[in-house]
């Protein structure tokens, strides 16, 4: 079973280092500096409408979804701008449970629509 956890600074090392394998690997083969990614990480949980999640089975972190609310007149929209999955934990149904999984943590915060 996996479920979110809301992601904070100290998740930006471990995010970062999974991001720089995850992308490092076919059929991205992007070689990220970790500076760079670190950045990128960084950019992702910065400001007020950015949300991140760590996606955990059992105890272990296997991946991280990353995007932003969308401010609307009636309900508002997240939009997912990064999901990914530690290649150990890949084609397992992993990113599905947790896009399946995302509903419900942003119901919290009235949002409605992904």
């Amino acid at each position: 079973m996996l479920f979110l956890r809301p992601c904070d600074k100290s998740d930006v090392p471990n995010a970062t280092q999974m991001f720089c394998r995850v992308y490092g690997e076919a059929p991205y083969n992007q070689n990220w500096p970790l500076d760079r990614a670190e950045k990128r990480i960084s950019a992702y949980l910065s400001g007020f409408h950015a949300r991140g999640f760590a996606m955990i089975v059992e105890t272990q972190v296997v991946g991280y979804l990353f995007g932003r609310v969308i401010t609307a007149a009636e309900c508002n929209s997240f939009y997912v701008d990064d999901i990914f999955v530690h290649p150990n934990y890949q084609r397992q149904g992993c990113g599905s449970m947790a896009l399946s999984a995302l509903p419900d943590e942003l119901k919290k915060e009235c949002i409605c629509k992904i």
